[in-house]
């Protein structure tokens, strides 16, 4: 959301945002998301699977729970999800 604000100008407007969010191809949060967003095409879907890492802190910084993201799925039944 900040990235479209930030990209829809000094007098940001519903309309702008959201053109400006469907600008954006390639978004991973500066590499904290392990999977890449095309708004483009995926604006106001819901991903079949979210991922994320998570963090522990420890006294000397922040340390990754898990070499790898962890990662979920859509609640079975449930059509939310669109791949296409």
């Amino acid at each position: 959301m900040v990235e479209g604000l930030e990209k829809a100008g000094t007098n940001p407007t519903h309309a702008s945002v959201i053109k400006a969010l469907r600008g954006i191809t390639s978004y991973n949060a500066d590499g904290l998301l392990p999977v890449t967003n095309d708004y483009a095409t995926d604006f106001g879907k819901d991903p079949a699977k979210s991922c994320g890492w998570y963090m522990i802190a420890e006294k000397n910084g922040f340390v990754p729970s898990s070499s790898q993201p962890w990662c979920g799925t859509d609640i079975s039944g449930t059509s939310t999800a669109s791949s296409s």
